[in-house]
């Protein structure tokens, strides 16, 4: 646990990244798993992860970050793009892969969860819940799904030692142009530098400011 806090308390937002560091395959592949792995609701996973290696194309992004530094000269770049739309074929393909992924393994499963009523009262529950909602409401619902995400691969990464830098001052529609998003109905929600913190970054040792936690905690 003091592990977890002290790397919690060492995370910031990184405003200098030593170009000289670079992530290691292993590490680079934890951190896209954590975000595969990241929770969304019902399960429906409305995102995608870019992982921009691509120096020309990092580039063309910085133009669109307001020449933020850490676009270009961070180890990685990582956007998180969300879906612009869901409809029923989001929602049976997901089921279908809960047929396929849970059924290798059947005898395990309670035995509500092998009932196929339960799995159509699951599916008809997610239905209800896109149709009720307009396009623009679906977006905004599909965008919290990316900042769950960033708090999974933020933590991940503190507890790696990695540094990072989650920012949402870009623009969007450039984004989607130089990434061709628009094309998949995904639209960038947020982007994540990922690297090593340069010695001469002065945000660095700076304390870190949050109120104490009698403020914060409610106990009832």
């Amino acid at each position: 646990m003091n592990k977890i806090i002290e790397a919690l308390n060492r995370r910031y937002a990184t405003k200098k990244f030593d170009t000289t560091k670079k992530l290691n395959q292993t590490d680079m592949d934890i951190l896209l798993e954590s975000l595969r792995l990241s929770p969304s609701s019902f399960g429906l996973q409305p995102r995608k992860f870019i992982h921009v290696t691509n120096s020309e194309i990092r580039a063309q992004l910085q133009n669109a970050s307001r020449w933020q530094q850490q676009i270009t000269e961070a180890s990685d770049l990582i956007v998180i793009a969300v879906r612009t739309n869901l409809d029923e074929s989001d929602v049976d393909a997901y089921v279908q892969d809960m047929k396929e992924i849970r059924g290798k393994n059947v005898e395990k499963l309670p035995e509500d969860a092998k009932s196929i009523e339960k799995l159509m009262e699951f599916k008809n529950m997610m239905l209800n819940t896109i149709t009720a909602r307009t396009q623009e409401q679906l977006k905004g619902w599909n965008q919290k799904q990316a900042y769950i995400a960033m708090g999974t691969i933020l933590t991940t990464a503190a507890l790696l030692w990695i540094d990072a830098c989650p920012m949402e001052w870009f623009d969007p529609e450039k984004y989607n142009e130089i990434l061709g998003l628009n094309d998949l109905w995904l639209t960038a929600t947020l982007v994540i530098p990922v690297g090593y913190r340069s010695e001469d970054d002065k945000y660095a040792d700076l304390a870190k400011v949050r109120f104490p936690k009698e403020k914060m905690i409610i106990q009832k």
